[in-house]
């Protein structure tokens, strides 16, 4: 309809495993006339393999099928000729949302012995099964789908429409297995990286010589998760049946790197030498939200990241071998709060990751602001973060240079105009805490009008946004991850200036969180403290509008305005 689409992009991913058989792609004008065929030599392929990735069989063909005459219609059809089945795709009845779909299809052919399990999520589409001669045909249908709205606080999996289909038992690269069950699959994954996590007799005694001193088993982990730290380094490994079997613990000691896989089996090689229990963990990774792993229906693509548990130290340990950088017994929120599967001796065991609220996710500000008075200001900050609030510093601190890093700060600053100087980082190694200082140079603060300055407190952090207006909300509100922050704003006002008048402390509660704001003078000094508490949440649709009025008036507060006087009030 327009050129922000991103359906005229034809990305098809393929491997060693799969092969295209067939691409075509027809462009048609608004009145359904053919306008040509995307040729064979339009067709790129490209290695699809990213920066982070050693090497991989993964490539992608690309068609750019862009048209600049608006409304038209891309048709494409593609054929993938798989030879191992570990998975099936999932149909995913509506792309994403605002998309109209007028008629979609899918269709499985398979064996009559083998055996398709499915279930539909957010529709009650139900397939045709037909049985002839040794084959089973599983068709589903739907058609004149309306668009289901982008609304904020959405939380796809609970809106769109999908059905999901999966194996029970399945084959790759020669290795049969049984996904019918988390624990039959657990089991399979256990059989095939059985016995590779036997150490050489070099690193076997430096375990022993590492450990040798320690008073605990939590010491002990500890100890090997920082020899772990500096002694392997993260790379992307996925060669045929290498997405799920790891590099044994011997390849990793020899070259000092492996993807997610391969040094949780190692760090679980060392425990293991230790005497120390451990359990490789899937699970799925990736942008904060809570986990949607069905105990009842296994699928082996639910997950796409390995870390490793120790059940059985303190109140169980969790490590994320991939990272260098993480504090010991850290997961940040790609990996907190979710659904993940043991790989133990007796199969496959569901758990959940450590649940952390609001509370964890802190951060908390200090600043001393000197006003001027032509409304100049200066201030020296400080910043305390925690957890999830943390983890965007720890990052900058190791991969970015100073210019990025006061880059990324801005983001975090609501004033219109000001230099920062002097910015440092601190991240702490045994814990999840980065520590920001820095200067501000504020070239227009206070609006000088005669004997008055106008300031606004809130010097930082502050909300602009009201989430827009819904006539009739559909989807439930979701925010996955909750965060606090408090700011405390010291302002050494100039001689002989007071503030005319302190307004009354506010405070607003609800469903969705706490805010609050209060104003003390002290002598020539005036102190502004601002306590914002976000949740989680999965509430009804019918809250929408209170969590709009929420927003409001924490904008309307962010927004108040004081004056103060030379010679007082």
């Amino acid at each position: 309809m327009n050129k922000e689409t991103d359906f005229d992009e034809i990305v098809i991913y393929y491997d060693d495993f799969t092969r295209v058989k067939k691409l075509k792609v027809t462009l048609y004008d608004a009145l359904g006339r053919k306008i040509r065929k995307i040729s064979k030599k339009e067709i790129r392929d490209y290695s699809a393999v990213s920066g982070g990735t050693l090497y991989s069989d993964s490539r992608v063909k690309y068609v750019d099928a862009s048209y600049g005459i608006y409304p038209y219609t891309v048709e494409y059809e593609y054929e993938l000729e798989h030879r191992e089945t570990r998975e099936y795709p999932d149909w995913y009845i509506v792309p994403e949302t605002n998309t109209r779909v007028k008629y979609t299809t899918y269709t499985l052919i398979m064996p009559s012995d083998l055996k398709a399990r499915y279930k539909a999520e957010n529709t009650s589409v139900e397939p045709t099964i037909t049985q002839k001669g040794n084959s089973v045909t599983y068709h589903w249908l739907a058609k004149h789908l309306e668009p289901i709205a982008y609304e904020p606080f959405i939380n796809y999996r609970q809106v769109m429409p999908r059905v999901r289909i999966a194996p029970s038992q399945f084959s790759v690269d020669g290795y049969r297995g049984d996904m019918s069950s988390w624990e039959s699959f657990g089991q399979f994954m256990y059989d095939l990286n059985k016995e590779r996590d036997e150490l050489p007799d070099e690193l076997r005694q430096k375990v022993q010589e590492l450990i040798a001193n320690a008073s605990s088993d939590a010491e002990k982990v500890a100890i090997l998760y920082d020899s772990l730290q500096e002694n392997t380094r993260y790379v992307s490994v996925q060669l045929g049946i290498g997405g799920w079997q790891t590099f044994d613990a011997k390849y990793v000691y020899k070259n000092q790197y492996g993807d997610c896989k391969a040094p949780s089996n190692y760090m679980k090689a060392m425990l293991k030498e230790a005497g120390i229990t451990s359990y490789t963990t899937l699970i799925r990774a990736g942008a904060a939200k809570r986990s949607f792993v069905d105990e009842e229906f296994s699928s082996g693509g639910d997950f796409n990241h390995v870390i490793l548990y120790v059940p059985n130290v303190e109140d169980g340990v969790w490590l994320e071998c991939t990272s260098s950088q993480s504090p010991f017994n850290y997961l940040s929120s790609s990996t907190e709060n979710r659904t993940g599967l043991l790989i133990t001796p007796d199969g496959g065991q569901l758990i959940t990751t450590p649940q952390k609220d609001h509370n964890h996710h802190l951060s908390s500000t200090k600043a001393t602001v000197q006003l001027n008075e032509d409304g100049t200001a200066t201030a020296q900050v400080v910043m305390n973060t925690y957890e999830d609030e943390h983890d965007v510093w720890r990052y900058a601190f190791y991969d970015e240079d100073l210019k990025d890093q006061e880059e990324r700060l801005q983001d975090d600053i609501s004033l219109p105009s000001y230099d920062i100087k002097g910015l440092k980082i601190k991240v702490y190694d045994e814990e999840p805490r980065a520590d920001l200082s820095y200067n501000l140079n504020i070239k227009q603060f206070g609006s000088k009008l005669g004997k008055r300055i106008v300031i606004s407190p809130n010097l930082l952090h502050q909300l602009t946004i009201v989430p827009k207006e819904i006539s009739d909300r559909k989807s439930r509100l979701y925010r996955a991850i909750g965060y606090t922050s408090i700011d405390t704003i010291i302002y050494e006002l100039p001689t002989d200036y007071r503030v005319t008048s302190v307004p009354d402390q506010f405070k607003q509660e609800s469903p969705f969180g706490v805010y609050k704001s209060r104003v003390v003078i002290e002598g020539e000094k005036l102190m502004y403290i601002r306590e914002l508490s976000m949740f989680s949440f999965d509430l009804p649709a019918t809250d929408y509008e209170a969590l709009r009025a929420f927003y409001s008036q924490i904008i309307k507060a962010d927004r108040m305005q004081l004056i103060v006087k030379k010679g007082g009030a």
